[in-house]
């Protein structure tokens, strides 16, 4: 990979090596069956925060589908390397908008969380995912905490955390692979505490966040769903010849994947 595509967006092209891994996996399989992955590492100085942080979210996102997906690596990988500790993720302070004038992705959560809510125990948008050491705070951000770092609704419905990632109809890029699976991560270790939550979190009642915190903190969550939620999905994902989900769903992290179309009632 390329420094673009190591501290890009993780849903682009360049930077999605989840989501195409997984898919030539499932259409090369007649030439391949193990993957090496390489890249050129990002140059930036101590003060490119951002780029430093975007760094870490990539090495994070290596290791964990190394780690997950060890089966599927060839023996002459050299094992990837993410080396913090006392991690933290931040909780929403505020609620979500629902502005009556939301327009694309926007609305489509909206509308899903408001046609959708009764199937489950409890069914929120917008839960934040940024990554810190020890303590939430600009100065110990280790992966980007901005707005955008958010996972699009969640759910639990008895012991499972559902995490879903909603694209609009015209957004259906192979991305859509690794921001889920980056988010279903992140969120499978919390729920092992590997990741903890700060102590703020214990009064957070935001966005319903104070029942998900009354499990994690239970242990009673013993399952994690993640979900493509789009109408419209690339080529190589929706192709009823591979079954791309089976190869996602052997991970051992015992993470489900599947699709949902949100226009589905």
């Amino acid at each position: 990979m390329i420094q673009a595509g190591v501290i890009g967006n993780m849903q682009t092209d360049a930077s999605a090596f989840e989501g195409w891994a997984i898919c030539l996996l499932a259409f090369l399989d007649d030439l391949i069956d193990k993957i090496e992955l390489h890249w050129d590492k990002p140059e930036f100085n101590k003060n490119d925060k951002i780029k430093i942080q975007h760094y870490n979210r990539f090495l994070y996102r290596v290791w964990m589908f190394y780690k997950t997906y060890h089966a599927l690596f060839a023996k002459s990988q050299r094992k990837p390397i993410f080396e913090f500790e006392n991690l933290i993720i931040n909780h929403p302070n505020q609620e979500a908008s629902e502005s009556s004038t939301s327009k694309g992705e926007h609305k489509l959560e909206v509308d899903y969380v408001k046609n959708h809510e009764s199937k489950y125990d409890i069914l929120a948008r917008q839960l934040p995912v940024g990554i810190f050491k020890s303590e939430i705070s600009e100065k110990y951000a280790v992966m980007p905490a901005n707005s955008k770092a958010q996972i699009d609704i969640w759910a639990i419905k008895d012991s499972t955390l559902k995490i879903f990632e909603l694209k609009t109809p015209t957004n259906y890029k192979v991305g859509i692979i690794s921001e889920l699976m980056f988010y279903a991560n992140i969120m499978s270790d919390v729920k092992n505490a590997v990741i903890k939550f700060p102590p703020s979190a214990a009064v957070c009642n935001y966005r319903s966040f104070n029942e998900l915190y009354k499990r994690v903190k239970e242990k009673s969550l013993e399952k994690i769903e993640a979900i493509m939620l789009a109408d419209n999905l690339h080529p190589l994902i929706s192709c009823k010849k591979k079954d791309i989900l089976k190869i996602l769903n052997s991970n051992i992290s015992g993470i489900k994947y599947s699709h949902e179309r949100y226009s589905d009632k």
